[in-house]
């Protein structure tokens, strides 16, 4: 039974009896409850303001923190923004050049190749003028209308372009062979030289004009590839080239046979 049950019980029994004594009795009961009541509402109420006061302070600290954190928040978001647009200029510069890279490897590319042609041809000439230069005055002297005066590289270089020169050397060399004008020293150098030459003559176009004849011994003889030596037999089977010949890298045409021995 709680306190208001108990109230109107008693006030109920004091109106039953009608006692002015009863009526005090419980007027005084009612007064002394009824303060009781008020001062434990009061007390709650103080209470109450209390916890309301703290709970007001405690969401005014949050909102403090919470506009700072949001403070720091929008400070973060406009530092990832830049750092987005940073990334993307980094990126943009990078894709640039990237390009410029690529257009300077092509280039880089171009121009080495070009050296390399460069270096190859000089040093082919180099070698075709040291040969050149081993082979005697006599030599010399009988291969002026083919290669020039053959004083300087350039003078050499200048005959081993020209294509009627080239053809004009092999045939020296397979008169040379076939006579035996020159020692086997000399022939060797004047078959190393052609070489050289025959590799200047193919460097010096866009794409090579001819191509060696592969003959290998033990060959048949085949009078559209081979031309027998003057020391050797007329048929048979290749023991030596001497001499290879060329042929047209386009057509294939035989532009001058191998000089074998046959056997």
């Amino acid at each position: 039974m709680d306190d208001n049950e108990l109230v109107n019980i008693i006030f109920r029994k004091g109106l039953e009896n009608n006692t002015d004594l009863l009526k005090a009795k419980v007027k005084d009961c009612l007064l002394e409850y009824l303060g009781q009541y008020i001062t434990q509402n009061m007390q709650r109420s103080s209470s109450f303001e209390e916890e309301l006061a703290t709970l007001r302070a405690d969401i005014k600290s949050k909102k403090m923190k919470l506009a700072e954190q949001q403070k720091l928040l929008d400070k973060y978001q406009e530092t990832i923004l830049k750092l987005e647009n940073d990334l993307k200029q980094c990126q943009e510069q990078a894709e640039k050049t990237d390009q410029k890279r690529q257009k300077l490897s092509a280039e880089f590319a171009k121009q080495s190749a070009a050296l390399q042609k460069y270096t190859d041809n000089y040093g082919i000439l180099e070698e075709a003028f040291r040969v050149y230069s081993s082979l005697g005055a006599e030599v010399h002297e009988s291969l002026c209308g083919i290669l020039g005066n053959g004083q300087d590289r350039l003078g050499l270089l200048s005959g081993a372009l020209q294509e009627d020169h080239l053809h004009d050397f092999w045939e020296y060399i397979c008169r040379a062979i076939n006579n035996d004008r020159f020692n086997g020293k000399q022939i060797d150098a004047l078959r190393k030289l052609f070489d050289l030459c025959f590799d200047l003559f193919n460097q010096g176009g866009r794409e090579p004009a001819y191509l060696r004849l592969e003959i290998l011994p033990g060959s048949n003889y085949d009078e559209d590839l081979m031309l027998p030596c003057l020391s050797g037999a007329k048929i048979g089977y290749v023991e030596n080239i001497f001499l290879a010949g060329y042929k047209h890298r386009l057509n294939g045409n035989v532009i001058k046979r191998s000089l074998v021995q046959l056997t």
